[in-house]
């Protein structure tokens, strides 16, 4: 699961549809753009299956607007 807030001084700048290397995501691209329209935070929960390219999508359509991010494994030692 992915925690994005939207951060109010950020120019929203949305991906173009044609330029993205996606296929078949048209609907959950422009969902995600939505949320950044916005005018308060959203908490987005991505979720499926495994190796579909659920980050990697979040990462393409949020690209700049990300700022900080965070992966992890529950109850595993360094």
């Amino acid at each position: 699961m992915l925690f994005l807030t939207k951060i109010q001084y950020f120019k929203l700048s949305l991906v173009n549809l044609n330029s993205m290397k996606i296929v078949g995501r048209k609907h959950e691209i422009k969902v995600f753009q939505e949320l950044l329209e916005k005018s308060t935070p959203e908490y987005v929960a991505n979720y499926g299956r495994r190796r579909v390219g659920k980050t990697y999508l979040i990462r393409e359509v949020y690209q700049k607007h990300i700022v900080f991010e965070f992966s992890g494994l529950h109850q595993k030692n360094m």
